[in-house]
């Protein structure tokens, strides 16, 4: 993957979140008065967080839209005019969002600012498309009816969203026949896409009114960026690999689940139910539980199979990962990466619905970090890629915590920092116990390029720091009794093993401290909320 093609990647997904909190945060009165700071820096209070991230975020696109226009023009000529004419949209998009924070919100303007975001996502969608072609094919004759209808979208949008659907529905439903008559499976697949966000647009618009605000937000920057897609297909026609043969029903299925990696989704959810917990107690319901880890489900296994869909190269050569279904053919790649589109959509609508937008928006920020930040930008390029990238397996807690009590408190982000401190000891064992494969696929992990005993020495290190952040965070929030004693006895277990590492440098006591560590971070969890419970008399 060349720069050009990471930045027009990062811009996409950084388009799509700014569109969609932005969209949310349109549809009421605005919390960050003046432009473009709110006053404070950053703001305590969460609506007006929520607007200074949005602005942050925009502002990175602004940046980024720049650059990227600089590559197209030095690297790809094929994406320059996109390239160019996404900054412009950008930049005018940045001019209304000022005058609607200075002058207030009215009518056409937030429907002109819609417009244009989900213009945006739909440039950048086609740019990112036209970046793996060398130059464009003959047109398509199916270009100028895409492109027409995707205008006719984003006009009604502007003016009224509840009549917009009806363009995509019936250009979806007719590029679907088409599709299928000449036997074009990238397309249908698309086709598909727009339809069903069309459908979900079109009910929720129409049967829900505004409490379908989130997800009409989530359809209309989906459809813009699938009419860009499906026009930059059409215009360019890469050579996408088809779909796999014929395999049976439970074999697809399984296949789809292991894509979405359940194991490590599983301990990401385990810390957000935590926090949820330690933030309120049993006084939190079971439906808002049950959404919010429906939620983080849906984001974690979108952002996992998105990054099998970009590490299926380097699968294929390491051993602990050549039985991965991209891999072996079970799914193919535009499936795997429908799959993973649609189900961070589906995540930022479920946490938007049924938790709050700051918990949808900061599980979209670890979902953007761990495909944009770390599986296109930091693991192939630096051996500090786990430091780095594991601020994104940190959010989860925030998720939680921002679901339950709508703010992000100190104990929250003690949770982070324990999160990201842990990362580096628990994935670097890992890594020294399976150093050939990593060396081998090109990876440069620490022990490849560092050497094993640098490894181990900042094994220790990072877990002497883990186990100090634990304790100063004990005495930071004024833990009780059964937090200190599993704090304590966890703690003293890990520095045990990470000696050990560090001493005998055995693969056999990598896979200990890898093991351990899974288990510790589970048992300080729990012992977190079990002390939360106590202190608050809930048990």
């Amino acid at each position: 993957m060349t720069q050009h093609q990471r930045l027009v990647i990062s811009a996409l997904g950084l388009a799509a979140l700014v569109g969609l909190v932005g969209t949310l945060l349109s549809t009421g009165d605005d919390p960050c008065r003046g432009w473009p700071r709110c006053g404070q820096w950053p703001p305590a209070e969460s609506a007006a967080l929520l607007a200074w991230i949005h602005r942050l975020l925009a502002g990175l696109l602004t940046a980024l839209s720049g650059l990227l226009c600089y590559r197209s023009l030095v690297e790809h000529r094929p994406t320059f005019p996109l390239s160019v004419a996404a900054f412009a949209i950008v930049l005018v998009q940045d001019a209304v969002g000022a005058r609607i924070a200075l002058h207030g919100p009215e009518r056409a303007w937030t429907g002109l600012h819609l417009a244009l975001g989900a213009a945006a996502v739909g440039l950048f969608a086609a740019a990112a498309v036209a970046a793996w072609v060398p130059r464009p094919a003959i047109p398509d004759s199916a270009v100028l009816p895409v492109g027409v209808a995707g205008a006719l979208y984003l006009l009604l949008l502007g003016i009224d969203a509840r009549l917009a659907p009806a363009v995509p529905l019936t250009c979806g439903l007719a590029l679907a026949i088409r599709s299928r008559r000449h036997k074009e499976p990238h397309s249908a697949l698309t086709a598909g896409a727009i339809t069903g966000l069309a459908s979900g647009h079109l009910l929720a618009s129409r049967l829900f009114g505004p409490v379908a605000d989130p997800l009409v937000a989530v359809a209309a920057v989906g459809l813009a960026g699938g009419f860009g897609v499906l026009t930059a297909l059409l215009w360019f026609r890469p050579s996408l690999p088809e779909r796999p043969s014929a395999i049976p029903l439970c074999a697809r299925a399984g296949a789809y689940w292991q894509l979405t990696k359940p194991r490590v989704v599983l301990l990401l959810l385990v810390t957000t139910a935590c926090a949820m917990l330690a933030a309120k107690g049993l006084k939190v319901s079971l439906g808002l539980l049950l959404v919010t880890v429906l939620g983080g489900a849906c984001a974690a296994g979108g952002a996992n199979a998105l990054n099998c869909v970009i590490d299926r190269d380097v699968d294929a050569v390491m051993s602990r990962t050549r039985t991965r279904p991209l891999v072996t053919g079970r799914v193919g790649t535009p499936d795997a990466l429908l799959v993973g589109i649609l189900l961070g959509l589906a995540s930022f609508a479920v946490l938007t619905t049924g938790a709050n937008l700051l918990a949808a928006t900061l599980s979209a920020i670890g979902y953007l970090s761990y495909v944009v930040g770390y599986s296109i930008w930091l693991k192939r390029t630096t051996d500090q890629n786990i430091v780095i990238g594991g601020a994104a397996g940190a959010i989860p807690p925030l998720v939680g915590w921002a679901a339950a009590s709508g703010r992000v408190d100190v104990l929250a982000l003690g949770m982070f920092l324990v999160i990201f401190l842990w990362t580096p000891p628990h994935f670097w064992a890992l890594a020294l116990a399976r150093r050939e494969d990593y060396a081998r696929a090109g990876i440069p992990m620490l022990p490849v390029v560092r050497g094993e005993e640098r490894t181990r020495r900042e094994i220790l290190r990072y877990a002497v720091a883990l186990v100090a952040c634990t304790l100063g965070l004990g005495a930071a929030v004024a833990m009780g009794p059964v937090y200190w004693l599993s704090a304590l006895l966890l703690g003293g277990g890990l520095l045990a093993a990470a000696w050990r590492l560090w001493r005998d440098g055995t693969v056999r006591a990598a896979w200990s401290l890898f093991k351990l560590s899974n288990v510790y971070l589970a048992l300080l969890f729990a012992g977190m909320v079990l002390d939360r419970l106590t202190l608050k008399g809930a048990l």
